[in-house]
């Protein structure tokens, strides 16, 4: 059983698996299969930058030096679109990059790889920060960073460089092993056609909406959400207090209409009118919507009881053949113009201070950049539960007391 928070019940339908599927009118996310990973042929000197911007990116800036030989296969392994095919392009162009993505149905499929000795050829992998502990205890993908090799580095907001250990982005060492490159959160979606913005999560299991909300089918998320709400931390949630989370979790599944097995599943709920408001909804389902023909999907990032948010980003192979390209990629995408047009790419928060003034309007609106620190604190970054552990929840546990749960009706 996988404990990556978006691999869901019912079907490997992941979030980004989501992206590809809804939003293919976003900038050129890439509809292609898996390509095979390729020999490295770097050339060399400065990377160049763009001279023209790519449909998604923002007029470019020049980038700042950063590895002395760059070009030839990149080879990626990470969720879909996070390859960034719109908001890279000139670059990869401009500095003979060939990407070789491969890309995950969740997580998991990247620790399965360097578990069995697999991982040789790879050079950069894209993944969701609160797995990075699993990635750890493998102790065979992630070289640590070199943060002194990325001069973007300091244009990171200082909310993901505060305390990197806690959300993901650092090992227990305190070594950085992921460079965020967005952020997302969860909120309630809701119609506001349909209803006024509910301002509590608890607002609704009130008898208004009996019957007339969705939630996903996704182990991971409502562990997180559930534990959130009762102040537990998922990565570290005594055994005793399963229940607990249990009790959050159940009288959302009860108020349900039906349980959506996918992300996608609520979008489409939602654009259809069969449902008004959504539990566990995620703040680029109102993007998505609109490609549905529905522009009232709206979500509230900030509820009363407050909420959860999940971190993307980038980590280096270990055994890369090719890691002054990697961290000259990295460096590119932490320029404010590229972050901007990366946010807008995949529907998601931005990394990166100056970057806003590059996002869609409608996708910049869909969190606080003026107060990001509060935010987060509000909606802290989220821990998976572990895969393994005598004293804590372990992700199989939560799995088995959730599928029971949905049994309950």
């Amino acid at each position: 059983m996988t404990n990556d928070p978006f691999r869901l019940l019912g079907g490997p339908l992941d979030r980004r698996a989501f992206l590809r599927r809804s939003t293919t009118a976003v900038a050129g996310v890439s509809l292609f299969g898996l390509a095979a990973c390729g020999d490295d042929s770097s050339g060399s000197g400065t990377p160049a930058t763009s001279d023209t911007a790519a449909a998604t990116t923002a007029p470019t800036t020049t980038a700042a030096p950063a590895a002395p030989s760059i070009g030839g296969d990149l080879d990626f392994m990470g969720w879909q679109g996070e390859d960034l095919p719109g908001a890279m392009a000139a670059f990869s162009e401009a500095n003979g990059i060939t990407v070789n993505p491969t890309y995950m149905a969740s997580s998991d499929d990247i620790d399965a790889r360097f578990s069995v000795g697999g991982g040789g050829g790879l050079d950069i992998l894209s993944y969701t920060s609160a797995t990075t502990p699993q990635f750890e205890a493998n102790g065979r993908t992630l070289a640590p960073i070199d943060t002194s090799r990325i001069p973007n580095f300091g244009n990171l907001f200082s909310v993901f460089t505060g305390d990197p250990q806690s959300i993901g982005l650092a090992n227990s060492k305190g070594e950085w092993v992921m460079i965020p490159h967005s952020f997302g959160a969860f909120g309630i979606t809701y119609d506001s056609a349909a209803i006024d913005e509910p301002q509590a999560w608890a607002d609704l299991l009130t008898p208004e909406f009996e019957g007339r909300i969705t939630m996903p089918g996704d182990p991971g998320g409502n562990f997180a959400m559930g534990c959130r709400l009762v102040d537990l931390n998922p990565f570290r949630c005594p055994k005793d207090r399963m229940e607990d989370v249990a009790d959050v979790v159940r009288p959302f599944i009860s108020q349900s209409k039906t349980i959506a097995p996918s992300y996608g599943d609520v979008a489409s709920l939602l654009a259809s009118g069969e449902v008004v408001a959504a539990y566990l909804g995620w703040a680029a389902l109102d993007i998505f919507a609109t490609y549905s023909g529905a522009d009232s999907i709206r979500t509230n990032v900030s509820p009363e009881e407050g909420t959860t948010t999940f971190i993307d980003g980038y980590g280096i192979a270990q055994g890369t053949d090719n890691e002054d390209t990697v961290y000259a990629w990295i460096n590119e995408v932490l320029d404010p113009a590229i972050n901007g047009a990366a946010a807008t790419e995949l529907a998601a928060g931005a990394t990166v201070d100056g970057s806003v003034e590059f996002i869609d309007p409608g996708i910049a609106a869909l969190y606080p950049y003026d107060d990001l620190d509060g935010f987060f604190e509000n909606a802290p970054a989220f821990m998976n539960a572990p895969a393994e552990s005598d004293e804590f929840v372990t992700a199989g546990e939560w799995a088995q007391r959730f599928t029971a749960l949905l049994g309950e009706g």
